[in-house]
């Protein structure tokens, strides 16, 4: 049996983490296969006839676009041209454009994984508006002062 659909079963979560079962009081299909759980790290042998569930730990693996995100940010801007040549206005402002998206791209992700509460949804809004702003697709309201986006 495969170790995810196993962790997944409905009587292994049910299972209380941390706390020593008599082998005669675990769940029966446990007990049918109990070598297989134990092969598999999902039940452990605590001591003679006694047994525990372990904990797993989830390993989210990351995006392979939050990954090239963080190489570009991680990049000065003046590596994104080639030679000794500094960078040019326009790779710069690209540059810029694609870590405002990106940001915003990966708050949405921490918001929809339960890791940010929904504070971070004013620092999107923030985002995308000097995203806006940095492409001119704003027009000042009448009366208003106009905003310079600050990064």
């Amino acid at each position: 049996m495969n170790a995810d659909k196993m962790q997944k079963m409905k009587t292994y979560t049910k299972m209380q983490s941390g706390k020593k079962f008599q082998k005669k009081n675990l769940p029966k299909v446990i007990r049918k296969s109990l070598q297989d759980w134990i092969d598999a790290g999902l039940i452990a042998k605590t001591s003679n006839g006694w047994y525990m569930k372990t904990e797993q730990t989830v390993v989210e693996e990351v995006p392979p676009w939050v990954e090239a995100a963080e190489e570009v940010v991680a990049q000065p801007a003046e590596e994104t041209s080639e030679g000794n040549a500094p960078a040019s206005p326009l790779s710069v402002f690209t540059l810029s454009l694609g870590n405002r998206a990106a940001a915003i791209v990966q708050m949405c992700d921490a918001l929809a994984a339960g890791q940010a509460t929904l504070g971070v949804l004013q620092d999107i809004k923030g985002q995308a508006l000097m995203l806006l702003g940095d492409l001119n697709l704003l027009q000042p309201v009448e009366g208003e002062p106009v905003e310079q986006p600050q990064d």
